[in-house]
């Protein structure tokens, strides 16, 4: 495989691992989906920490935490994070099947990640549209965006955009 997907190639195989896990235990599919969203939280925290000193660094007045307004129950929203909950909904629908990862899905998650809360529509494979639209995922539906596979249907949709009179 090219060096280019080396990265991917290392999260495929980290993914197997895990799946592995998951398929032994056998948790629900909502049990998987907090577990994933914890572990991609966790690295997105990591990854930030420095940009958290800099912060830190540059604000010293906001150091009061008396000075701190008090935070209210959140209540779940789809679009807090939203491509990383994308990301950690198609992972653990995944890690619950009997599925194999291997560096091209790693692409594909994160492409469908990227791209169903942003885009109008998401243009994809086959398997990877019925996995998005359907349970336990259901994205087109939670956040209102065209899924599609099929090349009839993207020409479909193409074409209503150019003609939208038609």
């Amino acid at each position: 495989m090219a060096s280019g997907t080396d990265p991917w190639m290392r999260q495929s195989e980290a993914a197997n691992a895990d799946a592995a896990t998951y398929r032994s235990v056998k948790p629900s599919y909502d049990v998987a989906l907090q577990e994933e969203k914890a572990l991609l939280f966790r690295t997105l925290v990591k990854e930030l920490e420095s940009v958290a000193q800099d912060l830190w660094d540059a604000f010293p007045e906001s150091r009061d935490p008396s000075k701190f307004s008090e935070i209210s129950a959140a209540i779940y929203s789809p679009w807090v994070l939203p491509s990383l909950q994308v990301l950690a909904g198609i992972t653990a629908a995944d890690m619950l099947s009997p599925k194999k990862f291997n560096a091209h899905d790693m692409l594909d998650f994160h492409h469908a990640a990227l791209a169903i809360p942003y885009c109008d529509a998401l243009f994809c494979d086959n398997p990877m549209a019925t996995r998005l639209r359907n349970k336990p995922c259901q994205f087109g539906q939670v956040y209102g965006k065209v899924i599609l596979s099929r090349p009839e249907e993207i020409r479909e949709y193409l074409s209503a955009l150019a003609h939208p009179t038609l």
